[in-house]
């Protein structure tokens, strides 16, 4: 029996399994150590098999240094990572997320991103260590318009052990909920 695969926040302690992959895979660790926060790890029976990093900023997100293991491609599971990820930039209301890629334009055309002129990205988004790495300057670079209802968000799932982005939703409802009952009082 295959164990199964679970799409969960990267913790600290991933860092050096999430560097492995990468290398294995010719891509660059740089900036990955700031991105925990908001890197998703696909993890299988207890080991990190895939992850997908963004970087966060005011204009936009950028969706970095996306890797599964060989043992587990064709699973679904790239597609569960970016959907994770997309998930987070719709909590942290990003506008848009973009990428640079050199071989998957279709493959992330199929996930909704389309392809852009390096000068419709915001100067923030360009000025990231990606946009100005020699491996990915004669890359195609993509974006991904995001709605940002915060009803279609609190419907996309994005797993973290049990928890959901509906988890999440109603949490960050009642801390809210707690605020305003707190500032009434004090105003009374």
């Amino acid at each position: 029996m295959i164990p199964p695969i679970e799409i969960e926040s990267a913790r600290p302690q991933d860092l050096d399994s999430i560097q492995a992959l990468l290398a294995e895979h010719g891509l660059l660790l740089n900036g990955m150590l700031q991105q925990i926060p908001t890197t998703v790890v696909a993890r299988m029976a207890g080991r990190v098999v895939g992850s997908a990093g963004l970087e966060l900023y005011a204009d936009g997100a950028l969706l970095r240094s996306i890797v599964v293991a060989p043992q587990t491609r064709r699973r679904g599971v790239g597609h569960r990572l970016i959907e994770a990820a997309i998930a987070i930039a719709t909590t942290r209301r990003m506008p848009a997320i973009y990428l640079l890629t050199i071989t998957a334009a279709e493959y992330f055309a199929r996930l909704g991103f389309t392809r852009v002129d390096r000068a419709s990205v915001p100067d923030i988004v360009k000025d990231s260590a990606e946009f100005k790495g020699p491996r990915f300057s004669s890359a195609v670079v993509m974006r991904k318009t995001l709605h940002l209802d915060p009803r279609r968000a609190s419907r996309v799932v994005f797993l973290q052990g049990s928890r959901t982005i509906e988890h999440f939703w109603t949490e960050a409802l009642a801390a809210f909920r707690q605020q305003v009952e707190a500032a009434s009082t004090n105003q009374h």
